[in-house]
């Protein structure tokens, strides 16, 4: 089985980036894509896995991607894929693989599980990191819907007939809300309890984020992190369109035990929190879009453009990330 580890990073030196692709050799998990942007430094003596910017363009997509923009990552998932992955595993270069918990990878293959719904569990974040109590949440995560009153889910009482995604939680240093670390610190540390794990969320939303997240092959074609957005919110608007489409085809998204821990890189946190900004003023209304669309019937690809062209009629998104996406599903066919 070939389990493709994608890394995002501008700093092909970064410890987390050497550890995880030295781990991912020595076990022989699978292919390893890295792709490089402009701002990219470090060595580049192994060009078996890193995609160099100059490189002659092997994609539809990578023709028309943009540079210096953390949807670069896309061309990994697309080289992956060319190479015929089972899954990809994808994370960041500041978190860094835990030896003893990657092989739970492989247990989702051929998963069954007894569903139970978890209704209540909207924000995750709190239910699982207990340091804090209630006052913690994702990045990401409605704000508004912090207030129990707001319900995230989509009316369908149809249970789900296998996984979708799964969203590793993280160790450490989690991926929290830029307000929580401007009001708390932004070395926050704590850990997840595990027997509280694994949930899976079937109509139900929560954020889905880039550090430690598993996807199926099946599934490959929902990776797509847009561009027409602010870096902190592009794999946001990607999770939450993901589970709509999941949802509308039987499947679930598990969150499950972390397997890796974040050693954070230099974050200025007051621009995060700018850059986060427009999650707090949209993404309640990006669900509710997301709620609203029947994609009944629908495929994968036209169930991406249906999403996508919604959401840019609500402004969240530019026209040219229609075309992008156009390309991306054009990638993937060809590859296909």
């Amino acid at each position: 089985m070939n389990i493709g580890l994608s890394i995002t990073s501008i700093n092909l030196a970064a410890p987390a980036m050497i550890h995880n692709i030295a781990f991912w050799e020595k076990n022989n998990f699978g292919d390893i894509a890295v792709a490089c942007d402009l701002k990219t430094k470090g060595p580049s003596d192994n060009n078996n896995f890193y995609i160099l910017t100059d490189r002659k363009p092997k994609f539809s997509y990578e023709k028309v991607c943009p540079y210096n923009s953390y949807s670069r990552k896309n061309i990994s998932f697309l080289e992956l894929f060319s190479k015929g992955a089972n899954f990809i595993f994808e994370t960041d270069d500041d978190n860094q693989i835990y030896n003893s918990k990657i092989n739970d990878l492989t247990k989702y293959l051929d998963y069954k599980f007894e569903y139970k719904r978890y209704d209540g569990v909207q924000n995750i974040f709190s239910y699982v990191y207990s340091d804090f109590s209630d006052n913690i949440w994702a990045r990401g995560f409605p704000i508004r819907a912090l207030d129990s009153n707001i319900n995230l889910n989509i009316v369908n009482n149809e249970f789900p007939s296998e996984i979708g995604v799964v969203q590793y939680l993280v160790d450490g240093n989690p991926d929290v809300d830029a307000i929580i670390r401007l009001v708390k610190s932004n070395n926050i540390q704590i850990s997840a309890q595990s027997d509280r794990l694994p949930l899976h969320l079937f109509n139900q939303f929560h954020t889905i984020n880039s550090q430690a997240t598993l996807w199926s092959r099946n599934e490959f074609v929902l990776m797509y992190l847009p561009s027409t957005c602010t870096f902190r919110m592009t794999d946001i608007w990607r999770g939450y369109i993901a589970q709509k489409i999941l949802y509308s085809n039987k499947k679930t998204v598990v969150f499950d035990i972390p397997i890796v821990n974040q050693i954070r890189n230099e974050h200025i946190v007051f621009s995060d929190f700018f850059s986060e900004y427009n999650g707090y003023n949209e993404s309640l209304d990006v669900i509710n879009t997301l709620i609203d669309l029947n994609l009944d019937g629908m495929n994968y690809f036209d169930s991406m453009y249906e999403c996508y062209y919604s959401l840019y009629k609500k402004n969240i998104f530019d026209k040219a990330e229609l075309v992008n996406l156009d390309a991306w599903l054009n990638s993937i066919k060809e590859i296909l």
